[in-house]
């Protein structure tokens, strides 16, 4: 199978004859293991700051966001996806959308329950999809998630550049009409790159990967996971603010 993930090494994706390989349940267990990490710090910052015992700062979230971001880098690019550093990831993580979403539970009551809802819909149909081969992760859908994916993080780059000197994109978010149309449309993006996961973890499988890049499958779930619950969170706010 043609692999167009642009973070996917050639380790990952190459044939192994050896006997300690890939396999979906190890997948499967390292990524619930990962949320369940991630949970931790997002249940204990929620508690905390309705207690008014823990509110994390904007600088103190900046930081943490910082820390995520260079971790993440080092994960991919450095080829050491394992416990630890998947694991200090997902509770990094944890720390910051804790923290977000009881924010927006506070102004909008409810918000983050619809929002895991429509992330668990969203991931299970993408998943049905998937493995009943209504949609098929072909060279030229692997490569319009690619370069989408790079895309859109470009423009998010923009929008961080330019709220540094007081500005930022209005569409990307307003609360607009094409405001929400775009937002929609970033929904729907983040929900289909799980075809590009789905497909690694069964070229891994089937090419009997080392069983090491287990946790690197794992992370490439957690991210979209943790990337399509930002999105749903930041379109429900807009609908919610109008």
């Amino acid at each position: 199978m043609t692999n167009g993930n642009p973070f996917l090494t050639k380790d990952l994706a190459s044939a192994s004859s050896i006997s300690n390989a890939v396999t979906l349940n190890g997948v499967i267990t390292k990524t619930v293991a990962s949320l369940a990490i991630f949970l931790i710090p997002f249940i204990y910052v929620w508690i905390g700051f309705l207690n008014k015992t823990l509110i994390l700062t904007g600088g103190q979230l900046m930081g943490l966001a910082l820390s995520g971001l260079v971790l993440g880098l080092v994960i991919i690019f450095g080829k050491c996806a394992n416990i630890v550093t998947v694991g200090l990831y997902s509770a990094l993580q944890g720390a910051i959308l804790g923290s977000l979403s009881v924010f927006f539970e506070e102004k909008y009551p409810g918000i983050v329950m619809q929002t895991s809802l429509i992330v668990v819909g969203a991931f299970s149909s993408i998943l049905f999809l998937y493995t009943s081969r209504i949609v098929n992760a072909t060279p030229g859908v692997l490569k319009f998630i690619s370069v989408g994916a790079i895309t859109i993080l470009g423009i998010y780059l923009i929008d961080i550049l330019a709220r540094a000197f007081g500005h930022e994109l209005p569409l990307l978010n307003s609360n607009s009409g094409w405001g929400i149309a775009i937002s929609v449309g970033i929904v729907l993006f983040a929900t289909f790159t799980f075809i590009m996961d789905f497909a690694n973890i069964e070229a891994a499988v089937a090419n009997r990967t080392d069983k090491k890049y287990e946790w690197y499958l794992a992370f490439g779930l957690l991210i979209g996971l943790l990337w399509l619950y930002i999105e749903v969170l930041r379109l429900l706010v807009k609908l919610r603010s109008k």
